[in-house]
């Protein structure tokens, strides 16, 4: 009687490049000796739970230590190991959990010799670059790809640079060699990402420039490429005139803006004005009319007054956008802000956070309504009450129904409607 598989569920929170980081550590396991699951918080049953931790905020902090829980619930009798960026930066503060391991962001090669009792050589040692050659145990339909990794950069709010270290970035060849190898396993559209994806290739001679110039001209890639956040800073005329002229590369950008108030981007440390941001946003919107474009905002950050939240209010009003990620702030212990004066109360920011979140939402669902009466190209993700659903170029949310399966697979619809959920139609 064969041997049965031994069951890993991973549990990953936080930002794309730790979900990558999860799905290169699951490329590292053996199939014929381990089943791999996955949860965003369902439970699940496994021997081995490998909970990658995400601690850019109090709230992922104990969302992190709640899964450690959880999963100890889920099954008393499996093994519990801790990683990523909590791991990193607060080991201590796991102590008291019931886990039986602890491995840091620099170490991610030993969680695989903590699983299994072997080393995998490929998985690049410590301070080096984690990935996996072959693009990872992909389990979405858009595939992700960890192309940078780390921050040189020194925002007052931000833990991740001393969690992710310095940037560093994979050499072009290793890219392309993940792309392929998606696109040979039927993926249409990979989205790049990275803790810094401006600053990729700064430690090699290289930049972003130069690496999607690449990408448009190689054949045996996947369609479409996605970026995912850059910093207002680094989008140059030669980046945006790529981007517009792209046929592979998505309309669809993000940018952290976090307050359109200049004395507290100042105290934040961020690396432009509001007027030299509002400049980046109208260079994009000439080049591509159609772009959707997100921001970042955080609400309530140390000495933020109540007039500079209206400044910040005001400027977003006056600027073309599309969807809003609004963080309330949060203490980071080791951070600029977690030491400055004039703390806001927890009352006063969660109010501040309701109130951008509801112009976000009003501007969320204007960008949907003008998709009406468009043709749309999406890739069709999955298929749920009778309905196919997927996004667009734009990242605009659609569904159609059809008898024919296109989960995987790129498809137009002509939009007939939209609502809070997104669009809907029918196959063009």
């Amino acid at each position: 009687m064969a041997e049965r598989k031994l069951r890993v569920a991973f549990l990953t929170l936080g930002c794309k490049a730790n979900h990558y980081d999860s799905m290169a550590l699951m490329a590292g396991l053996d199939p014929l000796r381990f089943e791999m699951l996955e949860s965003e918080g369902a439970p699940v049953e496994a021997d081995i739970y490998v909970i990658n931790t995400c601690t850019v905020t109090g709230k992922s902090d104990f969302q992190s230590r709640q899964l450690v829980r959880r999963a100890r619930k889920w099954n008393p009798a499996a093994k519990v190991l801790v990683t990523g960026c909590l791991a990193e930066t607060q080991p201590h503060s796991l102590q008291d959990l019931p886990q039986d391991g602890v491995i840091g962001v620099h170490e991610r090669g030993r969680v695989i010799e903590w699983i299994t009792g072997k080393t995998r050589p490929e998985l690049l040692p410590p301070e080096d670059f984690f990935y996996d050659p072959a693009g990872g145990r992909q389990r979405r339909t858009r595939a992700l790809v960890k192309v940078q990794d780390g921050c040189d950069l020194a925002c007052a709010y931000c833990i991740v640079p001393q969690a992710r270290g310095r940037s560093r970035s994979l050499p072009e060849a290793a890219v392309l060699t993940q792309l392929r190898r998606l696109s040979e396993q039927g993926f249409q559209e990979a989205v790049l990402t990275g803790i810094h994806l401006g600053f990729y290739g700064k430690d090699h001679g290289a930049n972003l420039v130069a690496l999607l110039k690449s990408l448009e001209r190689e054949p045996g890639i996947p369609p479409r490429i996605r970026l995912s956040s850059i910093e207002p800073q680094e989008f140059s005329p030669e980046l945006i005139a790529l981007i517009a002229g792209s046929n592979r590369i998505c309309r669809h950008l993000h940018l952290p803006l976090q307050s359109g108030d200049d004395s507290v981007l100042r105290r934040m440390r961020r690396l432009y004005t509001r007027q030299e941001f509002r400049r980046v946003v109208l260079e994009l919107y000439q080049a591509m009319p159609e772009l959707c474009l997100g921001l970042d905002v955080i609400a309530g950050f140390p000495g933020e007054s109540e007039a500079d939240f209206i400044e910040t209010i005001t400027f977003l009003e006056s600027l073309a956008w599309s969807y809003l990620h609004v963080f309330p702030f949060s203490v980071r212990p080791g951070t600029a802000a977690a030491e400055m004066d004039q703390q806001l109360v927890p009352p006063v920011i969660r109010a501040r956070a309701a109130r951008l979140r509801e112009l976000g939402s009003r501007r969320r669902q204007a960008f949907y309504a003008q998709a009406v009466g468009k043709r749309l190209r999406l890739l069709v993700e999955d298929r749920r009450a009778g309905w196919q659903r997927g996004f667009s170029d734009q990242y605009v949310p659609l569904r159609f129904q059809s008898e024919q399966d296109w989960q995987g697979r790129l498809v137009e619809v002509r939009v007939q409607g939209a609502d809070q959920q997104g669009g809907w139609g029918v196959l063009a």
